[in-house]
């Protein structure tokens, strides 16, 4: 059986204070990297072991406050599922709902003093549906809580969901961007259209939260490969970052694809949510460029044109204002019945009016339409395109992919299917040469026999 999942490290007990137990903070990476904080008081089974995270989350909460959520569990898990949560002053006051109703309080997890944490395993496979949580701190001051929520897969012939989250380098020198890479797969399939969002963490301040597309643009390479890509610019201070990934969706299955869509036919296996830790990584350098926008607009990838009914279709994905983020200013469109003009000489070429277009929000699939003054269209007409997006520091994008759109000459692809009832009007070339070729061979052949028949007649 080849098991190809994510491989979780479960830490499910970071300590927040100053106290002689305590290992490391908060913020030093983020709850999902606090891989030394492993307590020895809890069971053996929870420290290393092959899991799909469903949930990981740390907050501060005030007297009287709760943390609030929800995991579902799919059809693709549900064995050796476990709840862990870990307080930092007292026992919280725990309620957790499964899909059926039946609700657990702290009563019926496992509740540890010396390591300040509390477990729950659920017996054989969870219930599939949505499990609601509810932790209160009912003390009279602030406390840190954690929570890790893990699960296994219900069939071992079917494999889950997994997701595994990296960034391009785990050190980065300021000006160069960085690039947020996650993968959600089944198996050996790719998962298309899940919502993925990364969310970046520094040392000190807020969080940055990406929206990452698997649309074929900026920093995604390969469309609807499941793999979801999105720049990071938004350096704020230089040290030490942490990633982490929530992954959700309604999954559909299809025998030669996984996709998330509601609408699609085929075997539909609920709803999921997945995170996971893409580690950490350095940045050097973001303090000297505060306040710059020193970053131009993506390039746009995958323009396209076509000619319709004497109009010129223009087809591509939005670029951002920075990269693959925000709202470019405007766009700058060339046309040329050259490509190599477009390419060389692009702000030489004729330039098209698109005062009318307010570029989308990066990711958006954009569309323009216009009739052209100066090279009219008739029957073979070829005409190229190249595409240039400018942001709100007059920055320029390169030039994107060149369209080209042309129209056939009328009847050059116009055919007539045979008709089977009645016999071919004209002969495929290369069937009359081999009857040509069969009758030369057959002429030869009887004036051959002949000459032989004279000459034995004479003899």
């Amino acid at each position: 059986m080849d098991w190809r999942w994510l491989v979780t490290v479960i830490i499910t007990l970071p300590t927040f204070s100053s106290s002689k137990n305590s290992m490391v903070t908060l913020k030093d990476g983020g709850y999902d990297n606090i891989i030394t904080a492993i307590h020895p008081g809890l069971p053996e089974n929870a420290q290393l072991i092959q899991q799909i995270k469903l949930e990981s989350k740390a907050s501060i909460l005030k007297p009287r406050d709760c943390l609030n959520g929800s995991i579902f569990i799919d059809n693709t898990i549900g064995n050796d599922t476990f709840f862990v949560v870990t307080w930092e002053s007292a026992l919280l006051n725990i309620s957790l709902q499964d899909p059926t109703g039946c609700i657990y309080t702290a009563v019926n997890f496992t509740n540890d003093a010396v390591s300040r944490s509390s477990r729950l395993e659920i017996p054989g496979t969870a219930e599939r549906g949505q499990w609601d949580y509810s932790l209160c701190n009912t003390w009279t001051i602030n406390q840190s809580i954690g929570l890790i929520v893990n699960s296994k897969a219900a069939d071992e012939n079917v494999p889950p969901i997994t997701v595994t989250a990296h960034m391009n380098t785990d050190k980065n020198v300021f000006p160069y961007p960085m690039m947020v890479y996650v993968s959600v797969s089944q198996g050996m399939l790719p998962v298309k259209g899940a919502n993925v969002t990364a969310i970046i963490e520094p040392v000190s301040g807020a969080p940055t939260v990406l929206e990452l597309l698997d649309n074929g643009a900026g920093a995604d390479i390969v469309k609807n490969d499941g793999v979801y890509s999105k720049y990071f610019t938004a350096f704020r201070i230089d040290g030490r970052h942490s990633l982490k990934v929530l992954v959700k969706g309604k999954i559909t299955l299809h025998p030669s694809r996984v996709t998330v869509d509601d609408d699609d036919d085929g075997l539909n296996l609920g709803a999921f949510i997945r995170t996971a830790s893409g580690g950490a990584f350095e940045v050097t350098n973001a303090s000297l460029y505060q306040k710059q926008n020193i970053f131009k607009p993506e390039k746009i990838s995958d323009l396209e044109a076509k000619i319709e009914k004497g109009r010129i279709n223009l087809f591509w994905t939005a670029t951002g204002n920075v990269l693959d983020e925000g709202t470019a200013s405007e766009y700058d469109l060339r046309m040329s019945q050259s490509p190599k003009d477009l390419r060389d000489n692009f702000y030489g070429s004729y330039k098209v009016n698109m005062t009318s277009v307010n570029p989308q929000l990066a990711g958006s699939r954009e569309s323009f339409s216009f009739v052209p003054q100066n090279e009219p269209i008739s029957n073979g007409t070829i005409l190229f395109f190249a595409l240039v997006a400018i942001n709100d520091a007059f920055q320029k994008s390169d030039i994107s992919t060149i369209a080209q759109a042309a129209t056939t000459p009328e009847g050059a692809n116009h055919t007539e299917p045979p008709n089977e009832h009645e016999p071919a009007e004209e002969l495929n070339s290369s069937v009359i040469v081999a009857i040509v070729c069969s009758a030369a061979v057959l002429i030869w052949i009887i004036i051959y026999i002949t000459l032989c028949f004279v000459k034995v007649y004479r003899k």
